[in-house]
């Protein structure tokens, strides 16, 4: 097995392991570290069967029932019924930041369809932090979040999540949200990384939404800068498994609605369904 990096600090991608039986320890181990130094795994190598898929996940942490307690695979794809649907743009976030636990541990996808390419684009909250300048740190290093997503429908689906956009009578389950430092730590490496998402980040603790955003502005240029970003372009059976923790992922608009369907296997230490335990309720996912 060998690891070749993809850009200067983002992704390796993995050849020489033989995912059709199982990893021995070792390279468990060694893939295991490899997702900690950098960031994304990205294994081209031809089909790669749900099982084998399952397995290699499950070898590397504890595997999530995301959809129902049945299941520990969903689906993105352009098609309604998926997991996550649709073709608009999304913006830079990490997938559940919003929960007081903080964002799911890890993801992966593999492309069963890709008829277009349609590129996720990664960004480095610990490379950010680490490149912010002295004044900027000193301006930010104190600072809360509130961090939240709405699932009233109420913000558009390429829009940033706002506490503002609940409406009078709509519940706070429609609403979950959860107040995090601006720098924070990594909760499984220790890394210092920026916890700011274009998505769910509604604004920061104390200020209103335009003070806020000049501030996630001077940060944006660190965050989302060229120098810290892994454009992935999909090739069929393409299977990436990436730090959900560390990495904010975004997608631009799809140009079409058909031939996109990848398979999805996250790890975290809760389901999703204690992920928002503490909200009224429970979260309104549909």
């Amino acid at each position: 097995m060998e690891f070749v990096p993809i850009t200067d600090h983002i992704g390796v991608h993995v050849r020489g392991l033989d995912l059709s039986v199982p990893s021995d320890s070792r390279d468990i181990a060694d893939l295991g570290q490899a997702l900690a130094d950098h960031k994304v795994l990205l294994f081209r190598q031809g089909p790669i069967a749900e099982q084998d898929h399952i397995r290699l996940l499950a070898a590397l942490g504890r595997i999530m029932h995301e959809e129902n307690a049945e299941s520990l695979v969903t689906y993105v794809a352009n098609s309604p019924g998926a997991y996550v649907s649709g073709t608009a743009r999304l913006r830079f976030h990490s997938d559940w930041q919003c929960a007081v636990s903080g964002p799911v541990r890890t993801i992966s996808l593999y492309a069963v369809e890709m008829e277009h390419d349609d590129p996720t684009i990664f960004a480095d909250m610990t490379y950010a932090a680490k490149s912010l300048p002295d004044d900027l740190r000193a301006k930010v290093e104190h600072l809360d979040l509130i961090q939240c997503h709405d699932f009233s429908g109420a913000t558009p689906i390429d829009g940033r999540f706002r506490l503002s956009a609940q409406a009078p009578g709509v519940p706070d389950e429609y609403f979950p949200r959860a107040i995090q430092p601006l720098l924070a730590r990594h909760r499984i490496t220790g890394e210092e990384l920026l916890n700011v998402s274009e998505q769910q980040t509604s604004h920061i603790a104390g200020m209103d939404e335009a003070e806020s955003d000049e501030i996630f502005a001077e940060l944006a240029a660190y965050q989302y800068g060229e120098n810290n970003l892994y454009v992935h372009h999909w090739q069929v059976h393409d299977l990436l498994i990436w730090d959900n923790i560390a990495l904010q992922h975004a997608r631009q608009q799809s140009m079409t609605a058909s031939g996109r369907r990848l398979r999805r296997v996250a790890l975290n230490e809760l389901d999703f369904a204690e992920l928002f335990a503490d909200v009224p309720g429970g979260a309104k996912m549909r």
